[in-house]
């Protein structure tokens, strides 16, 4: 009895082995697909190297597979591997250098646009840089003309004599009636000489007679 479910539980683990397994055809250019366990029944297909398919259960030298297309059949276990062929895997890696090919192309190029624009940059604030450079040193000079004009200017000055201020006299009230009286007296006098001389000669054209 526990020979016989010993002998069962074997069974139960080569098949659960067996099934539904994904192997690759081998690298031999044509592997025969056929009806049954034997390359005498017929041919159902010509697998092609590097081609995929499930296996499905195995007989002696066996194994029951099923195509990608739905084709079920027998064929040799020995040309069936476990890993991809060394073709698919050539392919893979020419693919996978083909992408990375590609990849490393376009950081290239991000690369080289981010180069050029850095350039750009560094050109246009170098531009920048030399007209404040510029422009700071016109300053100096517009300020060193300043400073010479205001010196030539104040050595013109300094060379200017200026007149001296005119005194100022300045007189009270009572010398201003001093000075109205003694014109008043000074005017009645002359008034008076001046009358007496013109009646002197009057008197001399009339022989003394006096007319006021």
């Amino acid at each position: 009895m526990n020979k016989i479910l010993l002998l069962v539980f074997l069974l139960l683990l080569n098949w659960q082995a067996n099934a539904e397994k994904v192997v690759w055809v081998t690298d031999k250019l044509y592997l025969g697909l056929y009806q049954k366990p034997d390359d005498k029944s017929k041919r159902l297909k010509l697998l092609v190297s590097g081609a995929k398919v499930t296996v499905l259960d195995r007989k002696g030298r066996y194994n029951k597979v099923k195509t990608a297309s739905g084709i079920v059949g027998w064929a040799k276990a020995h040309l069936l591997l476990k890993e991809p062929t060394s073709a698919i895997k050539l392919k893979k890696l020419k693919k996978d250098f083909n992408d990375l090919k590609q990849k490393k192309d376009e950081l290239e190029n991000k690369l080289l646009q981010q180069a050029q624009m850095d350039q750009l940059k560094i050109q246009q604030l170098e531009n920048n840089r030399n007209k404040i450079l510029q422009q700071l040193e016109q300053a100096k000079q517009d300020i060193a003309e300043l400073e010479t004009r205001l010196k030539q200017q104040a050595q013109q000055q300094d060379k200017i004599k200026l007149p001296p201020k005119a005194k100022v006299i300045v007189f009270d009230n009572n010398f201003y009636l001093l000075s109205g009286s003694a014109l008043l007296a000074l005017l009645f006098i002359a008034f008076y000489l001046g009358r007496r001389s013109f009646e002197k000669k009057v008197r001399g054209r009339l022989h003394g007679y006096k007319i006021w």
